[in-house]
């Protein structure tokens, strides 16, 4: 088992598991609220090895679906008009876990995070801990994706209705059977949509001994050492891109200030282009990014170099702390990290999270 003790150990953890969030998997600093609050009322939080469980013991994994993009004044306006102007449930993702409970009549004994990220590796971890649930060192996915059709139970094609959703407005839904996994994404994306942020979901109930199957495991405890050492590093050197690529055996792709950015909100995600003007070693040279919520193609001088199922990952220049897609602003420095992604290099994993699955059909993935 793995602990959490103090804050700074908090600070390791979501920060590091936001080093492989690729510009999404949300925003670090709101997961750093949750989980302290949580923190607050245990002051210890604990995570365990999957072997730690029996295989007949029940799971399921818990995340936010929705867009990461701001919200409009005009949507600010249709929820007004809908009476959405007072919060009923904070709790929302531990209601869809108790939901999911309710709808299958079993306990769950620990929950999963479906991906890395600053909010859906770390939410998961405050339901569990706010409903007394123990949670696993790994997730579904080693990376932040857009899809949770992009994760690895769907690969092995387990079993992921029902679905419960629940979302701050007191609304909960149950999604008992679907046609396919890419119409669960679908409704559960329409349902986030008149939330105007992000909802709760649990799903991909499953047994101890189908899990192990579908985990990668020991990525959080991974990503907690990984903050650390980001904790500990003098980022007044610059050094710590350096030693995050060479840690996650990646690549330290580009270094650039952001020039322009250009995106919308569609059907629950962020999608959109930003654009880096190269600086110190890359300087005279772009690199432009397709992100649909994560990062999934660049470019640097209209030449692809790395896309998905790959992870590209965006750090503060100044800070070395990772930065979400939303959070970026011109004239920002950012420095940008290719990171292998081995378990997904098969014909299956390309065919959830390459470049053809998101319409760009005149890309074939290579491995970068």
């Amino acid at each position: 088992m793995y602990k959490i003790e103090n804050l700074d150990e908090l600070f390791d953890f979501v920060y590091g598991c936001s080093l492989f969030g690729c510009g999404g998997g949300g925003s670090p600093s709101i997961g750093t609220e949750l989980l302290t609050a949580s923190f607050k009322k245990q002051s210890t939080l604990t995570y365990y090895d999957i072997d730690y469980f029996d295989d007949e013991d029940w799971i399921c994994t818990a995340f936010y679906m929705g867009s990461i993009a701001p919200q409009s004044e005009i949507e600010k306006e249709k929820m007004i008009g809908r009476g959405q102007t007072q919060r009923r449930n904070e709790f929302f993702l531990e209601e869809s876990i108790l939901e999911l409970e309710k709808e299958l009549g079993v306990t769950f004994s620990a929950i999963i995070a479906e991906e890395l990220g600053g909010i859906n590796a770390v939410a998961p971890f405050a339901a569990a801990t706010n409903l007394n649930k123990k949670f696993i060192d790994g997730d579904f996915a080693g990376r932040a994706v857009p899809e949770a059709t992009a994760i690895y139970p769907r690969i092995l094609d387990l079993k992921m209705c029902p679905v419960a959703c629940c979302d701050v407005w007191g609304n909960k839904t149950i999604i008992r059977e679907s046609h396919s996994y890419e119409l669960v994404e679908v409704i559960g994306k329409m349902l986030s949509v008149p939330a105007g942020e992000p909802i709760g979901l649990a799903g991909f109930a499953m047994q101890i001994k189908d899990a192990k199957r579908a985990l990668s495991r020991n990525t959080l405890s991974k990503a907690q050492n990984i903050g650390k050492l980001l904790r500990e590093t003098d980022l007044n050197k610059r050094s710590f891109p350096e030693l995050f690529s060479r840690i996650v055996n990646g690549k330290w792709l580009f270094s650039g200030t952001v020039n322009k950015m250009k995106w919308k909100n569609e059907d629950g995600y962020m999608i959109g282009n930003f654009y880096l003007c190269g600086i110190n070693e890359f300087l005279n040279h772009t690199l432009k990014m397709w992100f649909k919520n994560e990062n999934h193609i660049a470019w640097i001088d209209d030449i692809v170099q790395v896309t998905s199922p790959d992870l590209i990952q965006i750090l503060d220049s100044n800070s070395g702390l990772p930065v979400t897609n939303d959070a970026l602003t011109d004239g920002q420095s950012i420095d940008v990290i290719a990171i292998p992604n081995e378990r997904y290099r098969t014909p299956a994993g390309i065919d959830v999270l390459g470049p053809h699955h998101f319409g760009y059909f005149d890309i074939t993935y290579q491995p970068f």
